[in-house]
């Protein structure tokens, strides 16, 4: 995220639960793209936010040498399930 303020929501238990915050310079939806899979969870703008985007294949191509450093934070997730 460029700028502003977002939440990251899970349905936990049928209820939905706020699980992070975010600000800029962090980042969301790459475990969507490590496992290939449905996004687990929504993130909801708090205010006016600026994102920048990749999709499937510039995800590969740009940030594959990381991918060992990103599934690592990934296990920052499993709490939440």
């Amino acid at each position: 995220m460029t700028d502003g303020h977002a939440k990251c929501m899970m349905k936990i238990d049928t209820k939905d639960v706020e699980v992070l915050k975010y600000t800029i310079g962090d980042y969301f939806g790459e475990v969507s793209l490590l496992k290939k899979e449905p996004r687990a969870a929504s993130v909801i703008a708090i205010t006016a936010v600026t994102v920048v985007y990749l999709d499937l294949d510039s995800f590969n191509r740009v940030l594959g040498q990381l991918e060992d450093i990103l599934k690592r934070n990934m296990e920052n997730y499993k709490k939440f399930k």
